[in-house]
C-alpha cells in the first residue's frame, strides 16, 4: 500500500514538474519562433497574436513567466495583440511602412501592462533571443 501511495506522489511531481518546463524543438532554415513574456503583475489569460502571416493563441501565463515559443512564416518587430487579462487589452499597428521582416531566429514579444491617467495600456517589446 505504501508502495503505492509512494508511486502515485512521485507519478504527480512528476507531471507537475514537466508542466512547467518549456520544451523546444531545433529551428528550421528559415524559420521564425516568437514567445511571449509577461512583464506584469497580472496573469495573462490569453494572449492572442496575430502577424501578417499566422494567428497563435498563448494561454495562461503567469507574472514574470514566459510562454513556449510558436512558430510564424513571418513577422515584424511588433504585431496586433488581443490580451484577456481581468481586461481586454490591444496592441494595434498602424502599418509596416517602413519595417523590415524578422530574420529567421528566436524572439520574445515582452507585453508589459500600464496605468497611464487611469488608463489602461498594453506596451510591446521585442527581444532576439
Amino acid at each position: 500500500m505504501k508502495s503505492i501511495i509512494y508511486l502515485l506522489t512521485l507519478s504527480m511531481a512528476i507531471v507537475m514538474i514537466s508542466c512547467d518546463q518549456v520544451v523546444e524543438t531545433p529551428i528550421g532554415a528559415g524559420e521564425i519562433r516568437i514567445r511571449i513574456k509577461n512583464n506584469s503583475e497580472k496573469k495573462f489569460l490569453v494572449t492572442q497574436v496575430t502577424t501578417s502571416t499566422d494567428s497563435h493563441t498563448y494561454r495562461s501565463i503567469r507574472p514574470g513567466a514566459m510562454s513556449s515559443y510558436k512558430r510564424y512564416q513571418s513577422a515584424y518587430r511588433y504585431a496586433y495583440i488581443e490580451l484577456v487579462s481581468g481586461t481586454d487589452l490591444f496592441y494595434q499597428p498602424i502599418d509596416y511602412v517602413g519595417e523590415s521582416l524578422l530574420e529567421p531566429g528566436f524572439y520574445t514579444y515582452e507585453l508589459t501592462l500600464h496605468n497611464d491617467n487611469n488608463k489602461n495600456t498594453l506596451r510591446l517589446k521585442l527581444i532576439r533571443d
